[in-house]
């Protein structure tokens, strides 16, 4: 069988997709070892792709999220001859002559109407014109569309998709993320200024974040804590929403907030076992991939009822409202001082994280895929 999979969103620092786009790889290796795998990636992403003698990849230097995707590049997928294509994002060829899947980490682009307005506002025109006019039919034209959880397929399903056409598929923890320390966690926390107990989000700086609404919650802990505070690190991949660094200024954080740019993917599972707890306070998550790896390094998380978040804990997080500053300030509180509640989260993050292991991912792609190549 020959099986082609859109890796251009796959970066030597990795975001959500391209983190997703690796995980998919290895899976469908693992899947299917006797098959050839074509993947089309960018220059970068040549390098830092999985080498197996069975993976082929071809260099294809246009962007993703462009309209190349939906019209020329069909051509290339179908002078390939594979027998099923894969993309990893939202965005499909739509003239491909063999099976067509799509995975879709959600629709915010096209649900939320402020998603890019912290772009110009004639790139944040383009953008959502771009979204309104490419996704939707991306959906129709592909034979599945994989959902990252059950929230994201019936969102999927409210843009008239088929119910038969749409599987759950959700992201994967990479085996780096585990409870037990590699052994080199302190020099990794030593290299990066850290020492171990503190709050911590990971991600980029998009509005639904709502890092903001966070930093004014942790305010609140700060004003109402009788012991020493805990800090806060924000680990940042990215993003542009101008209001955290205008918040941070505005409360006089910056002594207990500390922001880390872009920090090496190796570090992360070290940076999450030191962590007393994970926050994730965002509007709207498809997903939520730190909170999945933070389970899995044994590190309580607290999210907000947004999106797919409380899918994703399944009982082993806090859940609280994502406006409901207060019930932040005191869930932050009780992390810092109630050593029981946080045994207790770590056991149960533990076990749920089980759910979202290589291993899954591989037995659900060898269902999905041989469904369509039998069809």
């Amino acid at each position: 069988m020959r099986i082609g999979i859109d890796g251009r969103a796959i970066r030597s620092e990795p975001d959500g997709i391209s983190r997703y786009s690796q995980q998919l790889i290895r899976s469908v290796v693992a899947a299917f070892p006797q098959a050839e795998l074509t993947v089309w990636c960018l220059p970068s992403g040549r390098e830092v792709l999985l080498s197996q003698p069975q993976i082929r990849p071809v260099i294809c230097d246009r962007h993703h999220l462009s309209r190349f995707t939906t019209h020329g590049f069909a051509k290339i997928v179908n002078a390939a001859k594979v027998d099923l294509f894969h993309s990893p994002f939202f965005l499909a060829p739509w003239k491909v002559e063999c099976p067509v899947l799509v995975t879709v980490h959600d629709l915010m682009a096209l649900e939320m109407p402020d998603f890019f307005d912290d772009s110009h506002p004639l790139v944040a025109w383009y953008k959502r014109l771009f979204h309104r006019r490419y996704v939707p039919h991306s959906l129709e034209v592909a034979d599945r569309v994989l959902a990252v959880s059950r929230w994201v397929a019936q969102r999927v399903e409210a843009q008239g998709i088929s119910r038969d056409k749409i599987r759950v598929l959700p992201n994967s923890v990479d085996s780096r993320f585990i409870a037990a320390s590699s052994g080199s966690d302190h020099e990794h926390l030593r290299s990066l200024g850290l020492s171990p107990g503190f709050f911590l989000h990971v991600g980029r700086w998009k509005r639904y974040k709502n890092l903001p609404f966070l930093l004014e919650a942790y305010q609140k802990y700060l004003a109402r804590t009788a012991r020493e505070p805990l800090h806060l690190v924000l680990c940042r991949g990215g993003g542009t929403d101008r209001r955290v660094d205008r918040v941070l200024n505005q409360l006089n954080l910056r002594e207990h907030v500390r922001v880390l740019e872009h920090i090496p993917d190796t570090l992360l599972p070290a940076v999450y076992r030191a962590a007393t707890a994970l926050l994730q306070p965002s509007i709207c998550e498809g997903f939520g991939l730190p909170v999945a790896e933070a389970m899995a390094c044994g590190t309580p998380v607290v999210v907000s009822d947004g999106g797919a978040l409380p899918e994703v804990c399944g009982g082993a997080g806090l859940v609280r409202n994502a406006q409901d500053m207060e019930g932040w300030a005191e869930v932050l509180e009780r992390l810092a001082t109630e050593p029981d509640l946080r045994a207790d989260l770590r056991v149960k993050g533990i076990a749920q994280s089980v759910l979202f292991r290589v291993e899954q991912m591989t037995r659900a792609i060898a269902g999905i895929y041989g469904e369509l190549v039998q069809r």
